[in-house]
């Protein structure tokens, strides 16, 4: 009997200690379930947050001072609405106000069109939202120095070269945010028009409905009556062929009147297509004038540029022949023939931003 008793007593003991043990198990399962649950339910907060989320900027760009505010010492601000997409970009822009007027709106727009955004959400989906945003724009302490106008913003750039040193290219560069419109040309010769003989063949175009030279019609033909192997359409499709391009390299403009002239004697003349005058300048532009003494040979090729000028002040020569390459020019005539000439040719040119055009 004493074994058996000393027997269950170690039994005894033995699942006591068994189930004391079971039971701090037990106790420590559910004090680690009980401190585990505050994860969770935090999890489900955070994700109750992500379920509803205002907008919020990833990405915000440096805001650009525009170049002609700048030099004309003009500050202001612009009050923008746009909307924010599901997939964070910025569309649909509107001007709400601006000061000045319509000076600043377009280099806002031009900065919130590279705004990144996370989208607003709702019930865990992205939607788009409408807001408003104001821009200031403020000069910096160093605002750059205009002197003559546009000489402190235009750069001729010639690469050349080092073995031979023959020029290999000419550009003109500006700010990326200005552009170089034509407000009007003149050319002063020696050679007179001989205006008893002087016939001319008028052409006016007419845009398609994005603006674009399209068609022309003529509107006053006095050449045929002196030269009938001309051909007026193959005239007309020139043109308006030169009107595209100078649309498509001018920001929009050109000339919509086009003028052939002949007479018996007649001086070097500039096709007249580069002027604009399609649609409006902008009011708040940079205007120069560039002066030049050009020699044109028969075959309307400029050969020589002497005295190039901005507003008075001597250029780089280079700078110049990337101006007057821009241009093309009718020879001169003398008794019908083409000649060589020397003009005074005269340029009034406007310095616009882009985003106002």
């Amino acid at each position: 009997m004493k074994t058996i008793s000393s027997k269950c007593t170690v039994h005894s003991l033995l699942f006591a200690s068994f189930y004391k043990y079971m039971i701090n198990r037990y106790i420590q399962f559910l004090l680690i379930f009980n401190f585990c649950e505050f994860p969770f339910k935090s999890i489900k907060a955070s994700e109750n947050v992500l379920l509803n989320r205002e907008v919020e900027v990833i990405h915000a760009p440096t805001l650009k001072f525009p170049t002609i505010p700048m030099y004309k010492a003009t500050e202001g601000w612009a009050k923008i609405g746009f909307t924010i997409t599901e997939d964070g970009n910025t569309t649909d822009f509107q001007i709400i106000d601006s000061y000045p007027l319509d000076i600043f709106a377009g280099a806002a727009i031009e900065t919130l069109r590279d705004f990144k955004f996370s989208p607003k959400l709702k019930d865990g989906k992205p939607i788009a939202q409408r807001v408003n945003q104001v821009l200031e724009f403020k000069l910096p302490e160093s605002v750059p120095v205009l002197g003559k106008k546009l000489l402190g913003l235009m750069v001729a750039v010639d690469v050349a070269s080092k073995a031979t040193g023959v020029l290999q290219n000419e550009t003109l560069k500006l700010p990326d945010d200005v552009t170089i419109l034509i407000k009007s040309i003149k050319t002063e010769s020696s050679i007179k028009t001989h205006r008893e003989s002087l016939r001319e063949l008028d052409i006016t175009i007419y845009p398609d409905e994005n603006g674009r030279p399209f068609e022309g019609s003529v509107t006053n033909n006095t050449i045929g009556d002196v030269m009938s192997e001309v051909n007026v359409n193959e005239v007309i499709e020139s043109v308006i062929y030169r009107a595209q391009y100078i649309y498509d390299n001018f920001s929009g403009y050109y000339n919509p009147v086009f003028k052939l002239r002949i007479a018996k004697n007649q001086p070097a003349e500039v096709i007249p297509t580069y002027v604009a005058k399609s649609k409006a300048i902008p009011y708040l532009s940079i205007d120069f004038v560039f002066t030049s003494k050009l020699k044109i040979e028969s075959q309307g090729i400029v050969t020589n540029i002497s005295n190039p000028m901005i507003d008075g002040e001597p250029i780089n020569p280079v700078l110049a022949r990337a101006m007057i390459d821009s241009f093309h020019f009718f020879s001169a005539r003398k008794r019908f023939k083409s000649v060589n000439d020397d003009i005074n040719f005269t340029v009034v040119f406007s310095l616009v931003q882009k985003y106002d055009i």
